[in-house]
């Protein structure tokens, strides 16, 4: 998970570092050739790499009749998930992966035209920017996926926290007009935010794959469905209020204030959610207080 989270923010993310390259030195074209190309390799490495699947040569388990296979289905299959649906990880993997994807999809919208008008940046600086974004996302990224075991019950309080400072950030990477004269203080904003992606977008990814660990069928389709939608509806948010403010910069800083301050409520959120008692725990708690 933590590898699939990490592909997919570095293809977003450094992929405007590379059409800023290819457009400065090849003109707008060649951007979208290069384009073409890659999607018809990647069909083809793909159908390559169905064609490699190999079936397992360990043998195959006695299957349990069609009826069995029915009524075990029918007895457990809605049970289990609607148990997946009500989980406390699914619930802050939603809330911290909305959040973080709305504010991703408006920076995206912003800081090219911000850059570009503004600060009076040409495409291969712009192209810089997202770079600098990339690396220090993959870096947090690898970070966050190799000691989130040992964070045990502090994952999502972990999460939580970088939500807080991705807020802050992306507020503080607007609210300086004058970064053509500090531009280092650009620089680490941009690196900072892009820590704040990695330690954000992947601890959604992997609280999402603890809450399906051992789950089959409907339930992790499901939740597959919910990761998708959450992530795409967040992400379109972000880039429709981005594009409409893309010209009035206030509205843009009061935007990023707003983002700060839904950042701090998601936080809070995710940690009363994770706080919260279990069903069957305050049922149980209920019946040894008695009738009130």
């Amino acid at each position: 998970m933590t590898a699939a989270s990490t592909a997919l923010n570095i293809a977003e993310v450094l992929g405007s570092s590379l059409g800023a390259s290819l457009y400065h030195y090849h003109g707008q074209r060649t951007v979208f050739w290069f384009l073409g190309g890659a999607s018809v390799l990647n069909q083809v490495l793909l159908v390559g790499v169905c064609l490699m699947l190999k079936e397992s040569d360990e043998p195959e388990e006695i299957k349990p009749s069609a009826s069995a296979v029915r009524r075990d289905q029918v007895q457990g299959g809605w049970s289990r998930l609607r148990a997946v649906l009500r989980s406390k990880r699914l619930g802050c993997a939603v809330v911290l992966i909305v959040m973080a994807a709305v504010i991703k999809g408006s920076v995206e919208e912003i800081l090219p035209f911000h850059a570009d008008h503004r600060w009076g940046f040409g495409p291969m600086m712009i192209g810089k920017l997202f770079f600098i974004t990339a690396v220090t996302y993959i870096l947090a990224a690898v970070v966050v996926g190799r000691i989130w075991d040992s964070l045990h019950r502090y994952r999502v309080l972990f999460a939580a926290f970088w939500l807080a400072v991705l807020g802050m950030t992306s507020y503080s990477l607007f609210l300086i007009a004058s970064y053509h004269k500090t531009i280092n203080a650009l620089y680490l904003g941009l690196a900072l935010y892009g820590v704040c992606l990695g330690l954000t977008h992947t601890p959604a990814a992997l609280l999402l794959a603890d809450a399906v660990e051992h789950e089959e069928g409907k339930a992790k389709d499901a939740v597959n469905g919910i990761w998708n939608t959450m992530w795409e509806a967040g992400g379109s948010v972000g880039f429709l209020l981005g594009g409409l403010l893309a010209e009035d910069y206030p509205s843009q800083i009061a935007l990023m204030a707003a983002y700060t301050i839904c950042c701090l409520v998601c936080a809070g959120l995710m940690v009363a959610i994770s706080s919260w008692p279990e069903e069957k725990d305050g049922f149980r708690k209920a019946l040894a207080k008695g009738p009130v």
